[in-house]
């Protein structure tokens, strides 16, 4: 399946993201080559297969929580660029 430039320019504009000719064209041949692997899925024959929610029971991928020092906060906010007691500012995304 081919993925058109003015769709990923949508998607782009959705996802809040300035992209250039050379990403808006990378990101189409990506998208296509993804939706063509999906239509080669979507040809095998799953007929009374059972979805399968959980693929290795005998593993747990969690760590054990451990208390350990946090990061400093000057070092956590030091690369922000605008920072309010302590903390990161960020503009207000939600809209009424």
């Amino acid at each position: 399946m081919s993925v058109l430039r003015n769709e990923v320019e949508h998607i782009a504009a959705l996802a809040k993201l300035k992209l250039t000719p050379v990403e808006l064209e990378r990101f189409r041949a990506d998208l296509s080559k993804i939706l063509g692997y999906l239509d080669i899925l979507k040809q095998i024959d799953a007929q009374g297969v059972e979805p399968q929610l959980v693929t290795d029971m005998l593993h747990d991928a969690l760590r054990d929580d451990k208390v350990r020092p946090s990061l400093p906060v000057t070092e956590a906010i030091g690369n922000a660029s605008v920072t309010e007691r302590n903390m990161f500012s960020v503009p207000k995304v939600i809209e009424k």
